[in-house]
């Protein structure tokens, strides 16, 4: 009997643990193609019902497809009953290596979502000292792979980029670009309702990757009227599907009003979401404004941000998993306003501003472009046609863009998507 054959031996034994109803994560290679393709079998003979399959894989997805299994996502279910997956090499003390030539973020997130997971092996993954065949795979969201590199350094070991055969860095979802600025994301949506729900999905992934990363997911929440439906609709459909004690909530700017007040950006984010969640109130992190000056409330919400973020020194900036901004018909975005003194901060992370005079609330006080250009994730919220020219020209024209509107000066670390309705958009 060949090692294939001793293969598809031991995934259909290991698919002998699955029961009628479960949620069975799928993983990446050859074994669980055998694993694949016994569900398939099973569920034809009617000796298995009702699985469902989260695939790690487009490959595994496509062979699950193809053979009729039915697929759900971590989104619609997520808890699963069991995973079946193999490894790229073993050592004598069944230390393992996965993702060595395949898909490990996402492995690593159905397994942190599972219950149980076999892990199949055979004598040819089995070597002496890890990393005699393989070198030890570490894949980290694009926005990251900067800070993991310095660690490992830090720790002697030497990092190489896995590249394509195009010479492209590899991702999960197909390689980026490049390592340097990436390129916006733009997504244009039929109206408010469907950018939102899109928005949602993809907070719910990045909360989800960052928790099984880190332990915990950080997000400075937006204000005004058009974050509010998205709230909305994390609060409803995603009210038992996030780890809600594991998010820290923050936020981009606030307007210098009392809590009672229909500008407060956060009673407008309390009450379409943090109080329908079961959040604890020490990881909400409210900007001050309603208890003190301008000033004062920068100078608070700056050292609460130093104490939770643990960085105390003047050239540092916090790193936010994901900052959640709008943009108004002049450009500004949080409350950075254009012409303002405070687009030319280096060194403060909160401060006091003025809005223009056309403004109802002008007191307020807002996260600096320093820190908002450390976020690992920017997500753009924009609906209304009265926005198009401004964002058209962000969108065609950056360099010339960033003399104009403050929205165009945002350019963080990682990656920036616009989520936007088809008037936003010019359709």
């Amino acid at each position: 009997m060949d090692v294939s054959q001793l293969k598809q031996q031991a995934a259909e034994r290991a698919v002998g643990f699955i029961q009628s109803g479960m949620i069975v994560g799928l993983g990446v290679g050859s074994t669980a193609l055998f694993a694949v393709r016994r569900i398939a079998q099973l569920l034809r003979a009617g000796q298995l019902k009702e699985i469902l399959g989260v695939p790690c894989s487009v490959q595994t997805a496509e062979e699950a497809e193809r053979l009729g299994i039915p697929l759900t996502t971590l989104e619609e279910h997520p808890g699963v009953d069991l995973t079946i997956d193999g490894a790229d090499e073993i050592d004598p003390e069944f230390n393992l290596i996965k993702g060595g030539g395949g898909a490990l973020l996402r492995e690593k997130i159905v397994a942190q979502a599972s219950k149980r997971e076999i892990i199949i092996i055979d004598e040819s993954k089995l070597s002496p000292v890890l990393g005699t065949v393989w070198a030890v795979p570490v894949e980290v969201i694009p926005f990251g792979w900067g800070s993991q590199t310095r660690f490992l350094e830090s720790l002697g070991a030497k990092v190489t980029v896995r590249k394509d055969k195009n010479v492209n860095t590899v991702m999960t979802k197909g390689p980026v670009q490049s390592n340097q600025q990436t390129k916006p994301e733009v997504r244009v949506y039929s109206d408010l309702d469907a950018l939102s729900q899109a928005a949602a999905e993809e907070i719910f992934l990045l909360a989800h990757a960052a928790i099984a990363e880190k332990g915990l997911f950080t997000v400075a929440l937006a204000g005004g009227s058009t974050p509010r439906r998205l709230y909305q609709i994390l609060a409803e459909k995603y009210r038992d599907k996030i780890d809600w004690a594991k998010v820290h909530f923050f936020w981009g700017d606030e307007r210098c009003v009392p809590l009672t007040d229909s500008d407060s950006n956060f009673t407008m984010a309390a009450q379409a979401l943090i109080s329908k969640v079961s959040v604890p109130s020490q990881n909400v992190h409210r900007m001050p404004a309603d208890v003190a000056t301008p000033e004062q409330a920068a100078q608070a919400y700056e050292r609460e941000l130093r104490d939770f973020f643990k960085l105390f020194s003047v050239k540092s900036f916090p790193a936010f998993d994901l900052v959640l901004l709008g943009i108004g018909e002049d450009g500004h975005t949080a409350s950075l306003f254009p012409n303002a003194p405070v687009l030319d901060e280096k060194v403060r992370w909160v401060s006091p501003v003025t809005a223009p005079a056309t403004y109802k609330t002008r007191p307020r006080i807002t996260l600096t472009l320093p820190v908002l250009n450390n976020a690992y994730r920017v997500f753009f919220l924009v609906a209304g046609s009265e926005k198009h020219t401004v964002i058209k020209s962000i969108l065609n024209t950056p360099e010339p863009a960033q003399k104009l509107y403050p929205a165009a000066m945002i350019r963080p670390r990682g990656q920036t998507t616009w989520f936007l309705d088809k008037t936003a958009g010019g359709e």
